[in-house]
């Protein structure tokens, strides 16, 4: 039972448990980083009502890219 005690002892002083009882503490904590909810975790679907505003920019550019192309067409025909 002496020995026990002794080597109980030991591990006390020598801060043993302390050192286990924070390695616990920092597995907890990444146990718990990485299964928290994060944004990059939740996704959203994007669909068409989402990216309207691009397409219509999108199409705003292809129409003046062709008012520009049959502008220049008529411009050079007829000087």
């Amino acid at each position: 039972m002496e020995l026990i005690n002794e080597v109980i002892g030991h591990i006390i002083e020598g801060g043993i448990n302390i050192q286990l009882r924070d390695r616990g503490l920092y597995k907890a904590k990444l146990d718990f980083k990485f299964n928290s909810p994060t944004f990059t975790d939740t996704y959203y679907a994007i669909n068409i009502s989402h990216l309207q505003t691009a397409f219509y920019l999108l199409f705003f550019g292809y129409v003046m890219s062709v008012v520009c192309f049959v502008s220049e067409i008529i411009w050079h025909r007829y000087r």
